[in-house]
């Protein structure tokens, strides 16, 4: 049932590039907002423009030559803007990327700037007597000037043999350079793009939709790049569409087995998301096909990928296409405690503190589940949901834990065939924080794959979660590792259909972590999955003892306003679940009343937390210690702004700010501050409050219906 299974995994070609995802080694079109993809880069703050590290590097919006994103590299006294990828060793290689001149690009008379190297080929721009031309490193110049303020293209094709190797140089498809027999021997491993070696030019240039192939890969004059989650356990998907070459009045159509599904038509922009609903669709695999035409019907780019459609209707649990868990055909926003145990999950119920049982055996070396025995467990939750059975699930051999097992696929495979119907299954998972190491707890991230199909093959009613280190060059390594949405869309499959980390900035407070930066983690890890999965975080309960592995954290820990402060920013960042990370019994009582208020609260306002709105709003307290963050989100004829004071390590103390916020589309009703007993006048779509340090401030306000700006059409 596996293997018959595997064959239909979902996998994203990149078919208008004319190349298979097998083929390409390397890509970035910059849309996860940060050079994460790279192996090298000199850049500090990826997604702002540094002006104290000129050599940095940006990523800005203006100009984009596909979706919404571009890479800025500027000349300066600082030196080299550049950044590095290491591929896999080959001796034939393609390279391919487009690039912008703005206005203030300037050369001196016979001056060069090198923006590529490929091996021991390098490409550079040449200023000869009438423009600027191309030119390789062995001297051979291009016939065609270059023009700024356009977009361009260039592909190099560097096969490498003593003696016998070849160059070819395309500019905007057409030939360039063309070489036969340089003495470049060796294999080509690294390549390197931005601005070098250019003495005295000055002036900015941009780079987009950057692919690095064992096989030619053209430069269409328009292109679909399509990504998209896995679709077991859903309800429907996400489906994100970059393109270039797109006009206003062009049409995207998308469509399964040959019905379309969504059409928008007009104002077609580079960047499409929309819904892909799946409850109709039989058992099975299925077509699915994206279209880009110009008005008259005439195709510019298209996209053909298999879906497969799990079970039959709407799984028991299920991910909506804005990423909500639904339970029985109702939202769900999970609260789970990290602990292991019935006589752990009793103290947390009577608390109030949470309504689902999380991870089960993460940290439990001594003891391990089989399948009956999970049974068991579940069977005395009396109907709780449970997240499991985590690490343990056949206890450890050789040193190796349960998920390393050369038995585990199978073993995983018992699990969930045996249990798929139980009602306490929410989700399953199978280790914490694979991705530690290397060393005993590291498992690779193939293998953390093999147990999501193995799960799949056997049950297609509820998801797969996967906890991660989520410390801030773990996200990085992790993206490069393939643990979260792949580098190569189609290059392989997500590991899980639901994600989770853990990061604490004030139990670890001596490791310099800050809420600044966890919750710059749930923002960067929501980018490297494009928005197209659930993510879950921990948030830390209480203080943790100095005897706690893996360090001694001198007992720090958040008192109890900021650990309702750490819950709400994870919502108004956009994650879908809360994980209460320590036993219960590092939490006094005003801790564990902090937790059990952020649950009444959740439990009363989820419908509202994981709606959606047209409607934005901006706080204009965006500094450190003065920092209010805020999401709008609108239901059953209400909007509702969720604000939180992120006061950081060692700012408990600070005075009170006040802050307004700016919520688009009203005028100037009164808001009634949810849980205070009062109200605040809202003037011109302003409400103006005041903040104390951790505080939490929810706004109601009844309102019509927000203008829609969507434009498709989804059947």
């Amino acid at each position: 049932m596996l293997i018959a299974r595997i064959s239909c995994l979902t996998f994203i070609l990149l078919w208008t590039l004319g190349v298979h995802s097998q083929t390409v080694l390397f890509m970035d079109d910059f849309e996860a907002r940060d050079f994460s993809a790279w192996s090298g880069t000199n850049q500090a703050t990826p997604d702002v423009a540094n002006a104290t590290c000129p050599q940095c590097g940006a990523i800005v919006t203006t100009p984009a030559h596909s979706g919404q994103y571009s890479f800025e590299a500027t000349m300066s006294s600082a030196g080299a803007v550049k950044l590095s990828e290491s591929i896999t060793p080959v001796s034939d290689v393609y390279a391919r990327f487009y690039f912008y001149l703005d206005k203030s690009w300037s050369q001196p008379s016979n001056g060069s700037v090198a923006i590529l190297t490929l091996g021991g080929e390098q490409i550079r721009f040449y200023n000869s007597s009438d423009g600027l031309h191309v030119r390789d490193s062995g001297g051979r110049q291009g016939t065609s000037v270059l023009t700024r303020e356009a977009w361009h293209s260039i592909e190099v094709h560097s096969y490498t043999a003593n003696g016998s190797g070849t160059v070819t140089v395309w500019l905007d498809g057409n030939v360039e350079i063309n070489a036969t027999g340089p003495n470049v021997g060796g294999t080509i491993s690294t390549f390197y793009l931005g601005v070098d070696n250019f003495g005295s030019s000055t002036g900015t240039i941009y780079f987009d939709d950057v692919v690095v192939s064992t096989s030619p890969i053209g430069s269409p004059a328009a292109n679909v790049t399509v990504r998209y989650p896995n679709t077991a356990a859903r309800l429907a998907i996400p489906v994100d569409v970059v393109m270039f070459g797109e006009l206003p009045s062009d049409v995207l159509v998308a469509s399964i087995d040959g019905s379309p599904v969504y059409t928008k038509r007009g104002y077609v922009e580079p960047h499409e998301r929309f819904p892909l609903r799946l409850q109709s669709l039989n058992v099975g695999d299925h077509t699915f096909q994206i279209a880009l035409t110009n008005s008259n019907g005439a195709q510019k780019a298209s996209y053909s990928s298999t879906i497969h459609k799990y079970v039959a209707g709407t799984p028991t649990v299920s991910i909506d296409e804005d990423n909500n868990i639904v339970v029985a055909g109702h939202k769900y926003f999970a609260i789970a405690p990290f602990a292991d145990g019935l006589d752990k999950w009793q103290p947390w119920a009577s608390a109030k503190a949470a309504n689902t049982y999380g991870w089960v055996a993460g940290y439990v070396n001594s003891y391990a589940y089989n399948a009956a025995e999970y049974k068991g467990f579940l069977n005395s939750l009396n109907g709780a949901l449970a997240i499991g059975p985590d690490d343990n699930f056949q206890g450890r051999s050789a040193n190796a834990y349960a998920a390393n097992q050369p038995d585990a696929a199978a073993v995983v495979s018992g699990y969930v065939s045996s249990l798929n119907s139980h009602p306490s299954v929410f989700m399953w998972t199978w280790k914490d924080e694979p991705d530690i190491g290397p060393g005993l707890g590291h498992v690779p991230v193939t293998q953390m794959r093999s147990l999501l199909q193995a799960t799949h093959a056997n049950d297609g009613n509820h998801p797969v979660i996967l906890n991660l280190a989520g410390y801030p060059n773990s996200n990085v390594r992790n993206r490069r590792a393939g643990w979260h949405y792949p580098i190569v869309p189609g290059s392989a499959e997500l590991p899980a259909d639901v994600y989770s980390f853990d990061m604490y900035p004030f139990i670890y407070q001596t490791g310099g972590y800050t809420v600044a930066q966890w919750v710059d983690q749930i923002d960067r890890v929501n980018r490297y999955t494009y928005g197209l999965t659930p993510w879950f975080v921990f948030v830390e309960g209480g203080i943790q003892p100095c005897n706690d592995p893996p360090v001694c954290t001198n007992g720090y820990g958040p008192n109890a306003a900021q650990v309702r402060m750490e819950a709400w920013l994870a919502v108004i960042h956009g994650v879908r679940g809360i994980s209460w990370w320590g036993p219960l019994a590092y939490s006094d009582l005003a801790h564990q009343q902090s937790m059990a208020k952020f649950m009444s609260e959740i439990s009363s306002l989820k419908d509202a937390v994981m709606s959606s709105t047209t409607r934005t709003v901006t706080s204009d307290q965006t500094a450190a210690h003065a920092r209010v963050d805020a999401m709008v989100r609108e239901s059953n004829g209400k909007a509702y702004i969720f604000a939180a004071r992120l006061s950081d390590v060692g700012e408990d103390n600070d005075p009170s700010i006040t802050a307004n916020l700016t919520v688009s589309g009203f005028g100037s009703p009164v808001a009634t501050v949810y849980g205070e007993s009062r109200t605040v006048s809202v003037v011109k779509g302003v409400i103006t409050d005041v903040f104390a340090p951790s505080s939490v401030h929810i706004y109601e306000i009844s309102a019509p219906a927000a203008p829609s700006n969507l434009t498709g059409v989804v059947k």
